[in-house]
């Protein structure tokens, strides 16, 4: 069974609106979408952030309060920074994003904005079909919140689909002990055969990273851009 597609949500810094992003998460994840959602009034860098450390293939914001030609692009910048430049964004704003707002965020990178009348069905097929596709090869990573995460990913990948990534040092181990981690979202119905104390802590981090992505981001310095 392939992973499912893992996306981030979040509402800009100085925007509580959340009533339409709550009702789109709920029918990502009743579609089989994996959603990290970090809530409202959240700044650049904590969108950023958290979207290397859980390494998702897209990031989608809802903006009602204005300035959002202005934040989506800092969200873009910022990733290009980071060296994250394959995790998309793309979002929506009801009636505040005008046809001609969406024209130049196009422009700086974001991959598509929703309007207001815009199904949720249609939310999540663009969804499914943008980023459901394999990975491309990846860039070296460029932190250890990077490295981390993509590990953590090739990790599960593996997994799901029923192969473990092995070393040399691994194949010649004799005597693999079984676990089982059932952990919640990302690593739920998860079996893993764990030889090795270094693939036990990446399935520790993966279910730790899944559990609190919202906490973990509070806790790191503020980017420069937020």
């Amino acid at each position: 069974m392939p992973s499912p597609i893992r996306i981030l949500t979040a509402v800009p810094i100085c925007d509580g609106h959340d009533s339409a992003i709550n009702t789109i998460n709920l029918e990502f994840i009743r579609h089989g979408i994996e959603v990290v959602y970090l809530g409202y009034h959240r700044s650049v860098g904590d969108i950023v952030r958290a979207a290397i450390q859980e390494d998702v293939r897209a990031i989608g914001i809802s903006s009602y309060n204005g300035g959002h030609i202005e934040f989506f692009a800092e969200v873009i910048a910022l990733l290009r920074k980071c060296g994250a430049n394959d995790i998309k964004v793309f979002g929506g704003g009801g009636g505040t994003i005008t046809h001609d707002d969406a024209v130049a965020m196009k422009r700086k990178g974001v991959d598509n904005i929703f309007f207001a009348g815009t199904s949720l069905a249609e939310m999540t097929d663009y969804v499914r079909k943008h980023y459901g596709r394999p990975r491309g090869k990846r860039s070296r990573s460029r932190s250890s919140d990077q490295d981390l995460a993509h590990k953590l990913t090739a990790t599960e990948d593996a997994y799901s689909k029923g192969k473990r990534r092995t070393s040399n040092s691994d194949k010649s181990r004799a005597g693999v002990q079984r676990s089982t981690f059932n952990a919640q979202s990302r690593s739920g119905g998860f079996q893993a055969a764990v030889g090795d104390l270094e693939i036990a802590l990446l399935c520790f981090l993966l279910s730790a990273r899944t559990r609190f992505p919202r906490q973990r981001a509070n806790c790191m310095d503020t980017a420069a851009h937020g």
